[in-house]
């Protein structure tokens, strides 16, 4: 009992110290482009958001460089079905259904100081939600 005990302390004292270094810059949304409405939260590391929507899985979640839309850096898709669930923290596979689809190598695990992205989520209905992000 002991054991378990030291291991759920050991485990509570790595909680907390992710949750202490989750400071760092900000991105800061702009309203929300038509669609299903995407929120940011405080994500697991400095310059890596959580990503909020409602309204049940997406079948896709990527995010893109304003100025370079073309290019994926970073993302994951599911093999055609609405299983990645809200929240997604930026940097880390959403399910272990989903394969990158990152079009960038290396994808970029964290975002950057002075650009601007786009997040896009999709369901495999077609409904989309996307969100600009001015860092």
């Amino acid at each position: 009992m002991k054991k378990y005990l030291a291991e759920f302390l050991v485990a509570v004292s790595v909680l907390a110290l992710i949750i202490a270094v989750n400071c760092g810059e900000k991105s800061t949304p702009t309203s929300p482009l038509p669609g299903v409405p995407i929120s940011l939260g405080t994500g697991k590391f400095p310059n890596a958001p959580k990503y909020i929507w409602s309204g049940g899985p997406v079948t896709e979640i990527y995010v893109i460089r304003q100025d370079t839309p073309s290019v994926i850096v970073w993302g994951y898709r599911t093999a055609g079905f609405d299983s990645i669930l809200s929240p997604v923290y930026h940097g880390f596979l959403p399910c272990s259904l989903a394969t990158s689809i990152a079009t960038k190598v290396p994808p970029e695990s964290t975002l950057a100081s002075g650009i601007n992205y786009i997040v896009t989520i999709i369901r495999k209905s077609g409904q989309k939600g996307e969100l600009l992000l001015k860092r």
